[in-house]
């Protein structure tokens, strides 16, 4: 896209902050100046006005991180209309039943958008990722969505296969068509560190009423504390959980063809 003919300085600074913000997760005064190729005291001001208007939020180390408000315009971009108000009573207790972060994601092209969640309080836990995208083929809620299509709806969506980051290893197409086979016969997705180092997460995926997968429930926890036979043992509640959340789903449609 062209350049306007009547650019706003301001303004285009202050879009492109926005987007850094929601790509890296956390900035400081410095990093934005770096970045965006401007004085230190014009970062800050920039990101005082984040603040003031809820898009940012600043801790006591002087590290900004997405606010409320962005968090928010992310998630209602992507999010199945209700889904995380029908959810989140279940997503909440899944996570005090496993003592663990629970996510709640999307499928968005060929990536997962974290839409919702409950973090649990407990030390050395994994945070929030609501509003961050990672690439569907590594994540459990991504694998659980993905293994919900067929070889051809795979096919359109890797065309040219898997094209991987060199800071993230996956699995070649052909590789990952088997671990979506596998996905399907155990009835959830596994992530063992695909995404992030020392992080390992279970997911299963929710139903609407016509049976097609639009979202997946995660349970992510430190690997130091889910090895492969806890990660199995997470799998249960997990599906249980998602089920539940379909009927919600389901029951939703038939009170509103009924009214």
């Amino acid at each position: 896209m062209s350049t306007p003919a009547y650019p706003l300085n301001s303004v285009d600074r202050a879009l492109s902050l926005i987007f850094l913000l929601g790509e890296r997760e956390s900035l400081r005064v410095q990093d934005v100046a770096r970045d965006l190729g401007i004085a230190a005291s014009t970062a800050h001001r920039l990101l005082a006005m984040l603040v003031h208007h809820d898009f940012a939020v600043q801790d006591r180390q002087h590290v900004y991180r997405p606010g409320p408000a962005l968090r928010m315009v992310a998630t209602e971009a992507h999010e199945p209309a209700g889904l995380v108000e029908k959810a989140q009573d279940h997503l909440d207790r899944l996570s005090a039943a496993t003592g663990e972060t629970v996510h709640l994601v999307t499928l968005e092209g060929t990536g997962t958008r974290f839409v919702g969640g409950a973090e649990t309080v407990r030390p050395g836990r994994v945070r929030s990722r609501v509003g961050k995208v990672l690439p569907a083929h590594l994540t459990s809620g991504g694998k659980a969505l993905l293994a919900t299509l067929t070889h051809e709806e795979l096919s359109e969506l890797y065309p040219q296969g898997l094209r991987l980051r060199t800071e993230a290893a996956g699995p070649e197409f052909a590789a990952l068509l088997r671990e979506l086979a596998l996905t399907r016969r155990r009835g959830f997705g596994i992530n063992v560190e695909g995404t992030e180092h020392g992080v390992s997460a279970v997911g299963a995926t929710v139903f609407d009423s016509a049976g097609r997968g639009v979202a997946a429930i995660a349970v992510a926890a430190p690997s130091v504390r889910t090895p492969y036979r806890r990660l199995m043992e997470l799998g249960e509640p997990v599906v249980d959980t998602a089920r539940a959340v379909s009927r919600l789903l389901y029951r939703r449609v038939l009170q509103e063809a009924a009214s």
